[in-house]
């Protein structure tokens, strides 16, 4: 390549293929060019090793999602049978408080009558003179249930009032349920706590024999309801089975008590 301008001056420029460079004559200019792509440089997954990363990756993910629900699991079951076992602590609790002043009487009137009931819908012995109160009840002294009067006034008789006639029973939607009265003459049974799969009651002699109170003659089971001192309590909960992380076979838990009745059996 010539340059004629006025300088007169004749370049030449010669091409260096191995790499890739124009240079002049007069040594003072060189030219770069670019490199030709290579192809065998370039870097990539095939598609056989993104499955086998894929599979990989899926089982990894797999032991890492199992390990977290066992965990989730047992942490929900624990959290619920823990709140269970409160509720069966509380409604024991509550029981044995209440069962214990069966029969309360103030020392100066013994003519109350307080005691253990057979049941207050039948009893010929009791004529509460409440309509509703009389119908048949369930408010009797079971292996399910129990019933009992408690001068709670000191006034020497029993009112139909639900701080002086109590009962309690487990219901057939699990429930324990204890008798009140909603409204003037209207008895009712109100669920006081749920999720009840067994509530046992055993009444005990003075000698600890076990008194059956459901079976003889109605003189009978009076004369055995009279010779109980003491009451064995026993409850049976289970966790709610809505939630599906639930452990099934951590679900039920049971406490139990001995009460002695510290009213019942003392001198008329």
């Amino acid at each position: 390549i010539q340059d004629t301008g006025a300088g007169d001056s004749l370049v030449s420029l010669h091409i260096n293929r191995s790499n890739n460079a124009i240079a002049s004559t007069d040594g003072k200019n060189t030219y770069n060019t670019m490199k030709p792509h290579d192809r065998k440089n370039e870097n990539g997954f095939t598609l056989i090793e993104l499955l086998v990363a894929m599979v990989i990756g899926t089982i990894a993910l797999a032991g890492i999602y199992g390990a977290y629900r066992a965990q989730l699991k047992s942490h929900v079951t624990q959290n619920a049978v823990v709140d269970v076992q409160q509720n069966l602590r509380s409604s024991l609790y509550f029981l044995q408080k209440s069962i214990r002043m069966a029969g309360y009487e103030h020392h100066d009137h013994k003519d109350a009558n307080a005691r253990l009931e057979l049941d207050f819908a039948t009893d010929p012995e009791r004529d509460f003179d409440e309509d509703d109160f009389d119908e048949p009840s369930g408010a009797i002294s079971g292996p399910d249930s129990i019933a009992f009067t408690v001068d709670a006034d000191d006034d020497g008789g029993i009112e139909v009032d639900d701080t002086e006639i109590v009962a309690y029973r487990l219901s057939t939607d699990n429930e324990l349920q204890i008798w009140k009265e909603v409204a003037t003459g209207d008895w009712e049974w109100i669920a006081i706590d749920e999720n009840f799969s067994r509530l046992d009651f055993e009444y005990l002699n003075e000698d600890d024999d076990t008194v059956n109170l459901s079976t003889g003659t109605a003189l009978e089971r009076r004369a055995k309801a009279d010779s109980v001192r003491s009451v064995g309590i026993s409850i049976q909960a289970e966790v709610d089975q809505g939630n599906p992380m639930l452990d099934a076979d951590k679900t039920l838990r049971s406490v139990s008590a001995r009460v002695k009745c510290r009213n019942l059996g003392l001198p008329q």
